[in-house]
C-alpha cells in the first residue's frame, strides 16, 4: 500500500509538471505569485558522512520510508516533498506531494530544504530565517533516534541537495534484568532550555531557541544564541509499550538536542513498565556539538527494593548487622533474599531501600562493585569501610549525605560520581582510597568533613564546587580542606585561604616545601602530618596557632621559619621531625604544647623566649642531640618528662618564675651534670619542689644520699640511673613514686626507712642486680603491682620479724612471699 501511494503521488506530480524544465530560472513576483514552477523531483544526499537522519550499523545516514521535507523553492512557500525510497536507503529522490507555490508572498535567491516537514514552518525572506520547532517529545527507534526528531537543512540552486545536521545527540545506554522501559527523560541540571520554538538561519546553518523575554545565554555552540523565556526543560523519549532491556548488553536511547553546554551536567530518568522511575545524574560539564553523538556511560535500571553487587569469588556477600541494628534500622526494609546468579548478586527487600547505615558492608572484602537504588537517601558511617576489593560505586541522586568513614580504606576504588543531591560529605569519607584519581564536588554540597580525602595518594584533581583553580585542593569558606598529593613536590597556597584544615596535606609524601601566606591565621591538626619529603616550611605572620601534630613525622624537615604572629605551638606539632637541627621560636609564642618537639633527635639547642609561660609534658622528650636549653624568665610550668631522655643535655637553669615542675621532667638525662637556679639541690644533682624530689642527674654517679628535707620521691625520679650502686633514703621521705628506681640495673641493695607509707607501681622494676631489700616499716606500706619484678635471681626482702605474716598476706607484697624473710633492725 505504501509503494502504491507513493506511485500515485509520483504520477500525479509528473502529470502536473510535465511541461516544466529542470533548468532553474530567476523568479519574479507577479500579482503576488512566483513565476517559478516547482520541479517534480529533487535528489537529496548528505554533505557529511556522519550526518544522520536515522542510523545504520555503521552510524551512517539512512532514510526512513515516508520521510517528508519542507522545500522552500526560491520563495517562502512551504512545499511538502516525499521520500520515494525504502527505510535504510542512503540516497534517493523526493517528489512533490503538496505544491504550495501559489501561496508564496516573497521570493528568495535560493532553494532551502528543512527536515522534517512541518506545516507550521515559516520562512522570513528579510531575515533569511525559518521558524521551526525542536520537539520536546521524541520517539524511540531501535539503535537510532525517532523519526522526524533530527533537524537538517540544505541550501542550493540546483536540484541536487546535501542535507546538513544542525543539532547534536546524546546516547543513553541502559541495562537491566527483566526490566522494560516505557519512557526516558533528559533534563539539564541548570534547568537549560532543551526544546521548543527555534529559528534556523539557513544561510549560516545556525540555530537559536526562542523565548518570550529574548534574554541571551552564551551556551550555544552553533553560532547562534539560545534565548530563554517559555522553557521546555525536559525532553521525553516515548518508548511506547516498553523496550525490554538486557542484563549485560546495553540498549541505546538517543536524544536530539540543540548544541549547547550543560555546565552542571544532566539527569536521566527511566520509567519502567511497573511505574518505577530510575534516576541517573552526572554533575560533569557536557557539551553537545553539532553533528556529534555524545555517549553516556551505561547504567543499570534498578528496582528500589534491590541492591545489586558483584564479588571477587562469585559468591554471596552477606551484609553486616552491627550490635543494636537490624534490617529496618540499617536499610529501612527487611531482606527477603540474597542470590548470586549470572555474575550478579541481588539483595531483595520487602520494601524500598531508604538507607545504608552504620557498617552495613564494613570489611566485606570480596565486594567488587555495588549499585544503590534510587530510593536511598543516606549512606551511613563506615557503610563500606575496608571493602578492599571495591572498585566502583554508583551513588544515586536520591542520596543527600555520605557519613564519616563511609568509604574509608577502599584501596581499589578508582572513581566515584557524587550526585547533585548530596549536601554533606563526612569526616574521612574517602580517606585512604589510594587508587582514587579524581573527584567532582557538586554545587549541592555545603559541608565537607575533616580529612575527607586523607591519604588518597593517587588523587590528582578535584573538580566542581570548592576546587581551587589548579584543582589541587578544596577550599570551603576559606578553609583548605584537602590536598591532591600525587607527584606534588611544591605547592603555593592561594591567598583566599584563611585556615589550613585538619589533615589538609596529610601524607603528601612527595611535598618538599610549603609556604603559608599571611592570609592564613591557623594551621589545623595534622595539617602536614607525615609529609616525609618536606624539607622546609615558612609560616606567615598571619598565623596565630600551629595545631596539634601539624608537622608530625615530617622526618626530612630541616628548616622552619615561624612567623611572629604565632602564640601557641600545639601538642605533637613537630613530633619526630628527626632532621630538624634548630627552630627559632618567636617572642610572640606563649605556650609550647605537650610532645611539641618529642623525638626531634637532631635538635641541638633550643631557646624558649620570655613570652612562653608553659612547657608541656614531654615537649622535648627524646631530643637526644639537645646540648643546651635556655628557659625564658616567664615560664611558670615545666611539664612532666618535658626533657626526658635528652641524653646530651649537660646543664639547665631553672628560672625563678617557675612554680611547678612535672614529674620526671629531666628523667634519663644521662649527661646532665648540674641543675642551676630555683629548686636545684645544694649539690646540683636533683630538683626538689615542696619536698618532692623530681629528677636526678645520673652521669657518673655511683651513690647518692637524698637530702633530709625531701618528703617524697617522685615518679621516675631515679629511673634508668644505670650507674647507681647505692642510694640512701632519709626518714623524712614518706612515699616512693611510680617507676622511681626503674631500670637501675647497678643497684644491689636498698633500705626502705620506716617512714615510708606507700610505694608506686614498678618502683624497683628491672633492677636486675638488686639482691637485698631491707624494708623497715612494721606495717607493710601500701603498694602497687610489679614493684620488685625482674630483680636479681634469689633477691631477698627483709622485713621486721614480727611483721613477716603481715607482709606475706598484704596486697601485692604477697606476690613476693617466697622472698620475704625476718630481720632484726636496730
Amino acid at each position: 500500500m505504501k509503494l502504491s501511494a507513493k506511485f500515485m503521488v509520483a504520477l500525479a506530480t509528473l502529470g502536473a509538471v510535465a511541461c516544466t524544465t529542470n533548468t532553474l530560472e530567476e523568479g519574479v513576483v507577479e500579482n503576488n505569485t512566483i513565476s517559478r514552477e516547482l520541479p517534480n523531483e529533487i535528489s537529496v544526499s548528505f554533505d557529511e558522512a556522519t550526518s544522520r537522519i536515522q542510523l545504520d550499523e555503521q552510524c551512517r545516514t539512512t532514510w526512513t520510508e515516508d520521510d517528508e521535507l519542507s522545500v522552500f523553492y526560491f520563495s517562502d512557500a512551504n512545499n511538502r516533498f516525499l521520500f520515494m525510497g525504502d527505510t535504510g536507503d542512503r540516497n534517493g529522490a523526493l517528489v512533490v506531494e503538496d505544491n504550495r507555490m501559489d501561496e508564496a508572498t516573497a521570493q528568495i535567491d535560493k532553494v532551502v530544504l528543512v527536515y522534517p516537514y512541518s506545516d507550521d514552518y515559516k520562512l522570513n525572506a528579510s531575515t533569511k530565517s525559518i521558524g521551526i520547532t525542536i520537539p520536546g517529545t521524541q520517539y524511540y527507534l531501535n539503535s537510532s533516534y525517532g523519526v522526524g526528531a533530527n533537524i537538517m537543512t540544505s541550501v542550493g540552486t540546483t536540484n541536487d541537495f546535501a542535507l546538513k545536521s544542525v543539532c547534536g545527540w546524546i546516547k543513553v545506554q541502559l541495562t537491566g534484568a527483566a526490566a522494560s522501559v516505557t519512557k526516558v527523560t533528559l533534563t539539564g541540571n541548570n534547568k537549560e532550555q532543551l526544546a521548543g520554538d527555534a529559528t534556523l538561519y539557513y544561510e549560516e546553518n545556525r540555530l537559536a531557541l526562542l523565548g518570550e523575554d529574548g534574554g541571551p545565554d552564551d551556551n550555544s555552540q552553533v553560532g547562534g544564541t539560545l534565548f530563554f523565556g517559555e522553557y521546555v526543560r525536559t525532553i521525553t523519549l516515548d518508548c511506547g509499550d516498553g523496550i525490554a532491556l538486557d542484563s549485560t548488553s546495553p540498549t541505546e536511547f538517543y536524544f536530539v538536542l540543540a548544541p549547547q553546554t550543560f555546565d552542571e551536567g544532566i539527569t536521566i530518568n527511566a520509567t519502567l513498565s511497573d511505574g518505577t522511575t530510575i534516576t541517573k545524574s552526572t554533575s560533569k560539564s557536557i557539551t553537545i556539538e553539532r553533528n556529534v553523538i555524545t555517549p553516556m556511560a551505561s547504567f543499570d535500571v534498578q528496582p528500589t527494593n534491590e541492591i545489586w553487587y558483584t564479588s571477587t569469588d562469585g559468591n554471596i556477600v552477606e551484609p553486616n548487622l552491627l550490635s543494636g541494628y537490624d534490617n529496618m534500622v540499617t536499610f529501612g526494609a527487611n531482606i527477603i533474599s540474597n542470590t548470586y546468579e549470572n555474575g550478579k548478586g541481588i539483595i531483595k527487600f520487602d520494601g524500598d531501600v531508604t538507607s545504608i547505615e552504620v557498617g552495613a558492608f564494613w570489611a566485606c572484602t570480596s565486594l567488587t562493585s555495588i549499585t544503590i537504588p534510587n530510593s536511598v537517601f543516606s549512606i551511613g558511617e563506615q557503610a563500606f569501610a575496608s571493602c578492599e576489593s571495591l572498585t566502583s560505586i554508583t551513588i544515586p541522586d536520591s542520596v543527600t549525605s555520605i557519613g564519616n568513614n563511609a568509604f574509608f580504606f577502599c584501596e581499589l576504588l578508582t572513581s566515584v560520581s557524587i550526585p547533585n543531591s548530596v549536601f554533606s560529605i563526612g569526616e574521612q569519607a574517602f580517606a585512604s582510597c589510594t587508587s582514587l584519581t579524581s573527584i567532582t564536588i557538586p554545587n549541592s554540597v555545603t559541608s565537607i568533613g575533616n580529612y575527607a580525602f586523607l591519604a588518597c595518594s593517587s588523587l590528582t584533581n578535584f573538580y566542581g564546587k570548592f576546587a581551587s583553580e589548579d584543582g589541587r585542593c578544596l577550599i570551603v569558606d576559606g578553609v583548605l580542606n584537602s590536598s591532591a598529593p600525587a607527584g606534588l613536590t611544591e605547592y603555593t597556597i592561594p591567598d583566599s585561604v584563611t585556615s589550613i584544615g585538619t589533615y589538609a596535606f596529610g601524607w603528601c609524601t612527595s611535598l618538599t616545601s610549603a609556604t603559608i601566606p599571611d592570609s592564613v591565621t591557623s594551621i589545623g591538626t595534622h595539617a602536614f602530618s607525615d609529609c616525609s619529603s618536606l624539607t622546609s616550611v615558612t609560616i606567615g605572620n598571619g598565623v596565630t596557632s600551629i595545631g596539634d601534630a601539624a608537622f608530625w613525622h615530617c622526618e626530612s624537615l630541616t628548616s622552619v621559619t615561624i612567623g611572629n604572629g604565632v602564640t601557641s605551638i600545639g601538642n605533637y606539632a613537630f613530633d619526630n621531625c628527626t632532621s630538624l637541627t634548630s627552630i627559632p621560636i618567636p617572642d610572640s609564642v606563649t605556650s609550647i604544647g605537650r610532645n611539641a618537639f618529642v623525638a626531634c633527635s637532631s635538635l641541638t639547642n633550643i631557646t624558649i623566649p620570655d613570652g612562653v609561660t608553659s612547657i608541656g609534658n614531654e615537649a622535648f622528650s627524646g631530643c637526644t642531640s639537645l646540648t643546651s636549653a635556655t628557659i625564658g624568665n616567664s615560664v611558670t610550668l615545666i611539664g612532666g618528662s618535658a626533657f626526658r631522655d635528652c641524653t646530651s643535655l649537660t646543664s639547665v637553669t631553672i628560672p625563678d618564675s617557675v612554680t611547678e615542675i612535672g614529674e620526671g621532667a629531666f628523667c634519663n638525662c644521662s649527661s646532665l651534670a648540674e641543675f642551676k637556679g630555683k629548686f636545684a639541690s645544694s649539690d646540683g644533682r636533683c630538683l626538689i619542689v615542696d619536698g618532692l624530689l623530681h629528677s636526678f642527674a645520673p652521669a657518673g654517679l655511683n651513690e647518692y644520699t637524698i637530702p633530709n628535707y625531701v618528703t617524697s620521691i617522685g615518679d621516675n625520679a631515679f629511673s634508668f640511673c644505670s650507674s647507681l650502686t647505692s642510694i640512701t633514703i632519709p626518714d623524712s621521705v614518706t612515699a616512693i613514686g611510680d617507676s622511681a628506681f626503674r631500670d637501675c640495673d647497678s643497684l644491689t641493695s636498698i633500705t626502705i626507712p620506716d617512714s615510708i607509707t606507700s610505694i608506686g607501681v614498678l618502683a624497683f622494676y628491672y633492677c636486675t642486680s638488686l639482691t637485698s631489700v631491707y624494708c623497715k616499716p612494721t606495717t607493710p606500706p601500701s603498694a602497687e603491682s610489679s614493684i620488685f619484678h625482674n630483680n636479681a635471681s634469689g633477691r631477698k626482702i627483709y622485713v621486721p620479724t614480727e611483721s613477716v605474716d603481715a607482709y606475706k598476706t598484704a596486697q601485692y607484697w604477697s606476690n613476693y612471699a617466697d622472698a620475704i624473710e625476718p630481720y632484726v633492725f636496730e
